[in-house]
């Protein structure tokens, strides 16, 4: 976490805070965090802690209360505060304070929200510059990501452009609306398009995983080959949808024959997916698939079967134990 400010040294419940937060015991760290905030109402380290249990609670308008609190005292840490800000307007829906905390935050991943939430509203004289500063300044998967921004921005086709709106929507959190605009986009782009055999499987990669089976098909069905190298993926989303299905058999096959194709982070994300669209259908099987992957994406898929206790095993972030914790009493 962020230093604090208050001389003299943190208070002394903070410690406890941030160790109760990362021992995934939420309701003692809520206590502790606001205890230090109490004792020290300008500390940095202690409003941050105290607004992201807010945030995690769904208590959005408090959480940014207790950071715009802190934010006069900040100093050269205003900015960090300025982007903690954004990230809780944009899990409240707020685009517009989203957009404007982030651009304000000077931040790299600010500036990128602020750039997709331009490019929402389809101003695209705002977001471009935005994003060159995030490529030229950002670590290399941020900077991946204004890039690809930037190379469908620049694009002739202007569906292409679309593509990018899908692309802000899908990062903002709206997947399912950015599902169908992508979809017509896709079809109408010439074949010939150099890019257009890996944005059918990421786009129908992303269908699958909101579990929607028509469109996930109808990108798949698109005339065009995966890039070298890439046909593990259309065949894990084939498989995927089977899963979704429940269709046990093929969706255990199908992920059972990727492991002699498919990297090793790839066929973890791929069982981990497939057992959490086939825990509706069997649990035993969702478990099976998903049992022994060290991520927090196999403990959820575990959750969503069910079984607790390998979630629990599986798990890695603190806040997804404390939850799943929560279900098992």
């Amino acid at each position: 976490m962020i230093r604090g400010l208050i001389s003299g040294g943190p208070p002394p419940s903070l410690e406890a805070a941030n160790n109760a937060l990362k021992a995934g015991d939420l309701v003692a760290a809520g206590e502790r965090f606001d205890e230090a905030l109490a004792a020290a109402p300008t500390n940095v380290d202690a409003a941050t802690g105290a607004a992201y249990l807010a945030m995690l609670e769904g208590s959005y308008a408090e959480a940014d209360r207790i950071l715009a609190s802190v934010e006069q005292e900040a100093g050269e840490q205003a900015g960090d505060i300025a982007l903690r800000r954004a990230l809780v307007a944009l899990e409240a829906g707020n685009l517009d304070d989203a957009r404007n905390f982030g651009e304000a935050s000077q931040k790299a991943f600010g500036r990128l929200i602020a750039a997709e939430v331009y490019l929402l509203d389809g101003e695209i004289e705002q977001a471009t510059p935005l994003l060159v500063a995030v490529k030229a300044g950002a670590s290399p998967q941020i900077s991946k990501l204004a890039e690809d921004y930037l190379s469908l921005l620049r694009d002739p086709d202007p569906r292409v452009f679309g593509l990018a709106e899908s692309e802000a929507l899908w990062a903002l959190g709206d997947g399912e609306l950015a599902i169908r605009p992508a979809l017509a986009n896709m079809k109408s782009l010439p074949e010939t398009h150099p890019n257009k055999g890996e944005l059918v499987l990421v786009w129908a990669g992303r269908a699958i995983a909101k579990g929607d089976v028509e469109s996930a098909r109808a990108f798949l069905s698109i005339g065009v080959a995966s890039p070298e190298g890439q046909e593990w993926r259309r065949a894990a989303t084939e498989t995927l949808i089977a899963c979704q299905e429940g269709n046990v058999a093929v969706c255990e096959g199908g992920l059972g024959a990727l492991s002699d194709s498919a990297p090793a982070d790839g066929l973890a994300d791929a069982r981990a997916t497939g057992a959490y669209l086939l825990a509706m259908h069997d649990q035993d099987a969702a478990t099976r698939l998903a049992a022994a992957l060290p991520t927090d994406a196999a403990a959820r898929a575990l959750h969503a079967a069910g079984n607790n206790d390998k979630a629990l095993e599986s798990v890695q972030d603190a806040a997804l134990r404390s939850y799943i914790e929560a279900g098992r009493r």
